[in-house]
C-alpha cells in the first residue's frame, strides 16, 4: 500500500469516530460500525474500476463429478463481485442518510438490485436444479457487461467528473486557506490546534436520543464562532477552518482547526480551554469538545512525527506544515465516496476570511541623482 492510499484509509477511519460520557463525566473515543459500511462503499466503487479495466466474464458452469450436479464457478474478480453484493446497501444508505454517494457506488447498486442479484446471492451454491444454476450464470455475466457499458459513456464519466472535482476542489482550497494563514505572519509563527467540536451522548444511557436538526446545529455554531470573536483576547484568533459530518452513530461533528497568535494567548492550555468553555455555553451544556491532540502519542514523545496525523503544533515546524497538507487531504478525504448535503442548501465546509496582515512595504526604486559639475581648478565630477 502506497503512502497516499494509506492515508485515505486512515482519514476514513478517523472520519467514523464517536464520542461519548461515561457515567463518571470522561469522554470516550470509540470508531462506529460505520467504518465498515464506508469501506463496503469503497470496494464497490473499486470493484467497477476494475471491471472496467478487465472486461469479460466474470462465471462459467462447471460441473461438480463427486455431487454430480452443476455449480457456478467465479474468477478472481468474479469472488469480489459476489462479496460486492452482500454490501449492506439499507444500512449505508439508513447511517448516511444526507449523503450523495459516488457515482460507481450508485452504478453498481442500480444494476445489482434491477436483476435482484443481492438476494440469491447467498443461495447461489444451493441452487435447485442445473436450469438455476445456468440462468444466474448469465444474469452474472450480463450484469457485469452492463455496467461496463454504462461506465464507459459519456454520461456517466461527466457525472465522476462533477463528482470528483467537487472534491479536489474543496481539497484544494483548504490546502490553501492553510498555507496563506501560516505564510501570513512570517514574524511570529502561529498555534494550530485541531479540536472535534459535538455533542454529549452518554454511553451507559442509551435511551436518550441527543439527535437535533440541521438548522438548531447551525444556530450553535454560528453563535460559538460569534462568542470566540468577542471573548478571546483581541488579535489572538487569527483563523480557521471547519468541516461538518453527520451520520446516524456520531451525531453531527465539526472538525475545527484554529490559528492562533502564540503571544496573545502563551498558553495553548488556556486557548483549548476557551473553546470547551464556549461551545458548552453557547449549547447549554450539551456540547463536546475533543482536543486532538488526544489522539496522538505524547508530547514528550520522542518521535518527530507526533505531528504527523493532525498538523498540530507551531507553523514554522516543516513537520506542522506537512501535517496542514494532511489535515486538509483528512477533513475532505470522505467527498471522493459520499458528500454531506445539509438541508436547505446549508454548508458542510467553511473558513474564515483571511486577515490583513500588515506587511513591509517594497524597496522603492531609488531615484537617479544628478551629476552636478563643480569647478575647483580642474573638470571634474562629483554625486549630490
Amino acid at each position: 500500500m502506497n503512502s497516499k492510499s494509506r492515508y485515505a484509509q486512515e482519514a476514513l477511519l478517523a472520519n467514523n469516530v464517536g464520542y461519548s460520557i461515561d457515567r463518571f463525566g470522561m469522554v470516550k473515543l470509540h470508531i462506529t460500525s460505520e467504518y465498515d459500511l464506508i469501506g463496503q462503499i469503497s470496494n464497490c466503487e473499486k470493484l467497477v474500476k476494475d471491471l472496467v479495466k478487465a472486461p469479460g466474464d466474470l462465471a462459467v458452469v462447471k460441473a461438480d463429478k463427486i455431487r454430480r450436479r452443476k455449480y457456478i464457478h467465479t474468477n478472481r474478480l468474479g469472488n469480489n463481485f459476489l462479496q460486492a453484493m452482500r454490501s449492506q446497501v439499507q444500512e449505508i444508505r439508513l447511517h448516511f442518510a444526507s449523503h450523495k454517494f459516488n457515482p460507481y457506488f450508485e452504478l453498481f447498486v442500480t444494476h445489482v438490485k434491477a436483476r435482484h442479484l443481492e438476494e440469491v446471492v447467498n443461495y447461489l451454491n444451493f441452487l435447485p436444479n442445473d436450469e438455476e444454476v445456468y440462468k444466474w450464470c448469465d444474469i452474472i455475466n450480463s450484469c457485469a457487461r452492463s455496467i461496463v457499458d454504462e461506465a464507459e459513456s459519456a454520461v456517466f464519466k461527466k457525472k465522476v467528473n462533477e463528482f470528483h472535482n467537487s472534491a479536489n476542489k474543496n481539497e484544494r482550497e483548504l490546502r490553501q486557506h492553510f498555507k496563506k494563514l501560516a505564510d501570513g505572519c512570517d514574524s511570529v509563527p502561529l498555534e494550530v490546534s485541531r479540536f472535534d467540536v459535538t455533542f454529549r451522548k452518554p454511553i451507559d444511557v442509551p435511551a436518550i436520543d441527543i439527535r437535533m436538526s440541521y438548522e438548531d446545529v447551525k444556530s450553535y455554531w454560528a453563535n460559538f464562532i460569534k462568542y470566540l470573536n468577542k471573548n478571546l483576547p483581541s488579535g489572538c484568533f487569527i483563523g480557521y477552518a471547519w468541516r461538518l459530518t453527520s451520520t446516524l452513530d456520531s451525531s453531527f461533528i465539526y472538525h475545527f482547526v484554529t490559528f492562533v497568535h502564540p503571544e496573545k494567548v502563551p498558553d495553548n492550555v488556556i486557548f483549548d480551554q476557551a473553546i470547551s468553555i464556549a461551545w458548552d455555553a453557547v449549547t447549554t451544556g450539551k456540547g463536546l469538545v475533543y482536543d486532538c491532540r488526544r489522539i496522538n502519542v505524547p508530547l514528550d514523545h520522542p518521535s518527530p512525527f507526533r505531528f504527523k496525523s493532525c498538523g498540530i503544533g507551531m507553523t514554522n515546524d516543516p513537520l506542522v506544515r506537512e501535517g496542514l497538507e494532511y489535515a486538509a487531504f483528512y477533513m475532505t478525504q470522505l467527498d471522493y465516496h459520499m458528500k454531506y448535503s445539509p438541508s436547505g442548501n446549508g454548508r458542510a465546509l467553511g473558513k474564515s476570511v483571511l486577515p490583513t496582515l500588515k506587511q513591509s512595504e517594497p524597496d522603492r526604486p531609488k531615484p537617479k541623482k544628478k551629476l552636478k559639475e563643480t569647478v575647483t581648478g580642474s573638470n571634474s565630477a562629483s554625486l549630490i
